[in-house]
This record gives C-alpha cells, sequence and structure tokens, in this order.
C-alpha cells in the first residue's frame, strides 16, 4: 500500500447569529469539507459522511438553550490530468434548537462546494515522501437562505444556506514515511454579502495532525491520527454595516480518528474534543462534534 497522505480541507461554512444568543459558530463544522485520512494513491474517489455537532447553554447562561446539527455530505475527486484535480460537495442539513421547550427544525440541501486542485511533484528523501497541494474554489448559495428567522427568535446560522458567494483557498503539505506521517493545513472562506446585504463571517482553519499506519493483514490496515485544529470565524455585520452583537467565534480541538482500509474501501471514524472554545461571549458551548465517513476509490 502505498503512503498516506492526509487531506484536512475543512471548509468551515461557519453562520452568524442574533441578539437571542445563537451560536455563531454552531453548524459550522456541519458544512465542512474535511474528508479525514485517505489513502489517495492518485486516485479518483468518493465518498460519503455523517457530520454531527452538538451545542448547550453555558453554566453563566440565562437561557436554555440546545442546538444539534446534522450533515449528509456527498463528495468526489476526479483527477483532470497529471497534477489537476477537480473536487466537489453537496450535502443535506438538518438543524434544530430547543429552548424552553419549544423546538425548531430545518432541514434541506446545504451550499454546495467545488474546487480545482493542484497537487506539486512530491519527492523522496531519506525514505520520507514530501507532498504538497493547493486548490481554489467556489461556494456556491445552492442552501435555502431567508432573512425573516429573526421574526422567529432564531439565529442567521440556522438558514440552510449564506445566500451568497464563497471564495475558498486552502494549502497542506506533507511527510510521510513506512508508516509514520505528518501534516500541516490551512483554508480560508472568503464571505460575499447575502441578497439583504447580510455579511457572514470569513472563516480560517489550521490544522496539525500526525499520523501512522499499521498492516494487520494483506489486504486490511489501520490508520489512526490526532493532532491540533484551530478554528476562527470573524465578525458578521449588518447590511447597515455595523457589527452584529457577540458575533465572531474561535475554537481549539484535539481530534482522534481512526479508520480501516480493505482494497478499494475505507471507513473512518473521527471525535474531536474541544480545548478552548468561545462561542457567543462564552453563552453556547461546544459539548461533541462526530463524523463518520466511507469511501471508495474508483482507480
Amino acid at each position: 500500500m502505498q503512503s498516506i497522505k492526509i487531506i484536512l480541507v475543512v471548509c468551515i461554512i461557519s453562520l452568524s447569529f442574533t441578539k437571542s444568543y445563537a451560536c455563531d459558530s454552531c453548524g459550522g463544522n456541519i458544512g465542512s469539507t474535511f474528508n479525514g485520512l485517505l489513502s489517495l494513491r492518485n486516485s479518483n474517489y468518493i465518498t460519503m459522511k455523517w457530520d454531527y455537532t452538538s451545542y448547550i447553554s453555558s453554566k453563566s447562561s440565562s437561557h436554555n438553550i440546545q442546538d444539534y446539527f446534522h450533515a449528509i455530505q456527498l463528495s468526489g475527486r476526479y483527477q483532470i490530468k497529471n497534477n489537476w484535480s477537480v473536487q466537489a460537495f453537496v450535502q443535506y442539513l438538518s438543524k434544530s434548537r430547543t429552548e424552553d421547550s419549544n423546538t425548531s427544525i430545518f432541514s434541506g440541501l446545504g451550499d454546495a462546494i467545488a474546487s480545482l486542485n493542484y497537487a506539486i511533484p512530491g519527492d523522496v528523501f531519506c525514505s520520507i515522501r514530501k507532498s504538497a497541494e493547493f486548490a481554489a474554489g467556489l461556494k456556491m448559495p445552492t442552501g435555502k437562505y431567508k432573512s425573516s428567522l429573526h421574526d422567529v427568535n432564531l439565529p442567521q446560522n440556522f438558514n440552510l444556506g449564506t445566500g451568497g458567494l464563497g471564495y475558498f483557498v486552502s494549502g497542506n503539505f506533507s511527510l510521510s514515511g513506512a508508516r509514520n506521517g505528518m501534516a500541516i493545513y490551512s483554508a480560508y472562506i472568503l464571505e460575499s454579502k447575502s441578497p439583504d446585504g447580510y455579511k457572514f463571517g470569513n472563516t480560517w482553519s489550521n490544522n496539525l495532525s500526525i499520523f501512522r499506519k499499521q498492516s494487520i493483514s494483506p489486504s486490511y490496515t489501520i490508520l489512526g491520527s490526532t493532532g491540533l485544529v484551530y478554528e476562527k470565524q470573524d465578525i458578521e455585520r449588518f447590511a447597515n454595516g455595523n457589527k452584529v452583537v457577540a458575533s465572531g467565534s474561535e475554537a481549539l480541538l484535539i481530534p482522534i480518528s481512526l479508520g480501516i482500509t480493505h482494497q478499494k474501501w475505507m471507513v473512518q471514524a473521527k471525535y474531536s474534543m474541544p480545548i478552548y472554545q468561545n462561542f457567543t461571549n462564552h453563552e453556547l458551548n461546544m459539548t461533541n462534534r462526530v463524523s463518520v465517513q466511507f469511501s471508495y476509490f474508483l482507480n
């Protein structure tokens, strides 16, 4: 089996909130393009992933809020020529909030993402393979956007889409040996204004991962990784340019991932534990972030 390459494309579609203590980054990772540990082997592939994130009111909050975000995401990669490839992500979202025994649920297609990727030809030094890849693309407003959520006391992040284009860039660098490796990844999304002039915050993610693979039979290999993830979202602004109160967020997490490969199949599960977070001025706390992913390599 060839060397493992980590592709941690975390496109956080983080949305904003209102004065009713909405979670600025709730559901942001539900819309991510994180594809976990993939043994790419210069392969075309398709993946299906389930993401789950939950938030609850902090002990200091006067509100009793529970937010739950689910996503089913279908993505694929196709190599078009030499080191060039295209990638696309489509997702179905379900967002629910329970506050004082009242529950609101929004479900439907989210914003889609497409990117063009370029991989710099790697080389090997002392049995260590170096590789790098850069990507640029668009987040398209395919998810439903409603500017009237404030009328029912819900935050803007409960929209299924942002209503405007997003511009995405990313880069990663990895070192991999026969069994062990590391990867550094950074991604940024620049949001344009929604149709009503609302400006969602730009998002930024930085990731450091260490990983290991271990063969357990001629056709099965276990893959594991851990590291650090830092996420940040900028301040939101209303159409008149005023800042949205308590918007902007940041979090530092430790992800733990375990996967298994068999021939052209790969299954991966990941749990992320927050060690620092600031959502809505500490009014809400992230409690769980979990994902399960199935991948199939086409060649």
